[in-house]
């Protein structure tokens, strides 16, 4: 957040409790353009997913062929197509979450426009009726009343995002390196040969895994 206003008289008089402790820390520690970028990103990585993911479909249909029959052969065919719909599941989940995310980008550069905006024409206002003792209880009432509200706005924007980076964006990527997995292990079993041994990694690289098998989402600050 760029062209933070002063808030100082606001927060004396507030006692504390003014714009600087109780909205401005968060809304310097998340950036807008960052979440975007982390969300963008993704979905540009499971759109690379999803032609390797279409290739090892095409390798089930040549494994029909070429092994047409008993348990073994319907067990292998059925958990590739298994862990094909499920990614399908997924991307749509990405595609909803990317539409989601947007908007609330969008909401959190209002909370920064609103609380420039707002500290911007409150502030100097508390600073005069600080500067006499008959309105300084109206400074007072003034500086708490505006805190409270850009406080109640920026917390339900920050309760937004902290669900969609926390635990549904963290869902998605966890879901994708358990496919990954999956197809590891049906890929050394011999049940999709023809994709090549490499299809895996290329998977896991593409989603951004680290060696704990988490992505790293945009972190949220408190």
């Amino acid at each position: 957040m760029d062209a933070i206003p002063n808030s100082s008289a606001m927060d004396a008089a507030a006692g504390g409790g003014g714009p600087t402790a109780r909205v401005l820390p968060w809304l310097v520690g998340t950036q807008p353009d960052q979440v975007l970028r982390y969300i963008t990103d993704l979905a540009g990585r499971i759109t690379t997913i999803a032609g390797i993911v279409d290739q090892i479909g095409d390798a089930g249909g040549t494994l029909r062929k070429a092994w047409t029959s008993g348990s073994a052969s319907d067990g292998a065919i059925a958990k590739v197509q298994a862990t094909i719909r499920t990614f399908q599941q997924i991307v749509q989940a990405v595609e909803t979450l990317q539409a989601e995310t947007v908007a609330v980008a969008t909401a959190l550069r209002l909370a920064q426009n609103a609380y420039r905006s707002v500290v911007s024409s409150v502030n100097p206002t508390v600073a005069a009726l600080l500067s006499n003792v008959h309105t300084q209880g109206l400074a007072r009432s003034l500086a708490v009343s505006t805190t409270n509200g850009l406080a109640s706005f920026v917390s339900s924007t920050k309760a937004t995002l902290d669900t969609l980076a926390t635990v549904r964006l963290m869902a998605v990527v966890t879901a994708l390196a358990t496919i990954a997995k999956e197809l590891e292990s049906l890929l050394s079993d011999g049940a999709a040969g023809t994709t090549g041994g490499s299809t895996p990694a290329m998977i896991t690289e593409h989603i951004g895994l680290d060696g704990s098998g988490a992505d790293r989402a945009p972190t949220v600050r408190a």
